[in-house]
């Protein structure tokens, strides 16, 4: 069962690039496939994947301590729990990596303790998964503001939401709560409002929209992966939303929760 639902494979979302480019952090032509991303999002199958396992030590066959040495090349995080008779054993393996957190049963808040370590070893187990995503593009150093991520952090909390994935370079994400409702957080900056005005900027139709995005009231979202120019301009009513902003260390963004 656990190799039916492990998925230790970390998917490459890198494209037109190289090892050296990488490493010498040279990424200005280190692109991401975002696709890869959005087919992450929509795979009915994603729920079946294991991010945390919760064994207990005292079982008939081996102890968990000897189950998760066997398992020790896998990415998933691993919780134990145990007895007072056990505990040096399980410090041990704890110092050792060969568990990631441990919860005694005899503990009055171990039921809470332990919900709490499955929420923090879940949230570390995709943010490994999802470590490349941050350091293979200058980009995307907006993940790293500390006002960004108490932002974020604040804003996945007060609308529930279960999932998110990144889909763009500005640091736009697919939001998903707890009832499956999806929603993205849109996110541009005075660069790429600059950028989407500059190339649309002579387009006649198109001044009011323009007006807004320099007057930055209003940012465009067209939908995930999909291109400003393949939307008709008669559709473009629906395309620009109210913008929040947000000012962080080394940017300004402008932020908006947009249906999709």
């Amino acid at each position: 069962m656990i190799n039916k639902h492990d998925n230790s494979i970390v998917i490459n979302f890198i494209i037109n690039s190289n090892v050296d480019d990488i490493q010498h952090a040279n990424t200005s032509m280190v692109q991401l496939d975002f696709s890869k991303i959005i087919q992450i999002a929509n795979n009915p199958d994603r729920y079946n994947t294991l991010s945390v396992l919760i064994c207990d030590h005292m079982m008939p066959d081996m102890t968990g301590i000897e189950l998760c040495k066997r398992l020790a090349n896998k990415t998933f995080k691993k919780i134990l729990l145990t007895g007072m008779a056990n505990e040096h054993s399980v410090i041990e393996a704890f110092n050792w990596g060969i568990i990631n957190k441990y919860v005694k049963k005899n503990d009055a808040d171990s039921i809470n303790e332990l919900k709490k370590h499955i929420k923090d070893m879940t949230l570390q187990y995709f943010m490994e998964l999802s470590e490349n995503l941050k350091t293979i593009s200058t980009k995307l150093t907006i993940l790293s503001d500390p006002q960004f991520i108490s932002f974020f952090d604040n804003l996945i909390n007060e609308r529930n939401i279960s999932e998110y994935y990144l889909i763009d370079k500005n640091g736009s994400y697919l939001l998903i709560d707890n009832h499956g409702k999806k929603s993205v957080l849109a996110i541009m900056t005075d660069e790429s409002l600059d950028e989407f005005s500059e190339f649309f900027g002579t387009e006649p139709n198109a001044q009011y929209y323009m007006s807004q995005v320099k007057l930055r009231k209003s940012i465009p979202f067209f939908g995930i992966d999909m291109s400003p120019t393949k939307v008709p301009l008669t559709k473009w009513e629906k395309c620009f939303f109210t913008a929040n902003i947000l000012n962080c260390e080394n940017k300004t963004i402008y932020w908006s929760i947009c249906s999709c």
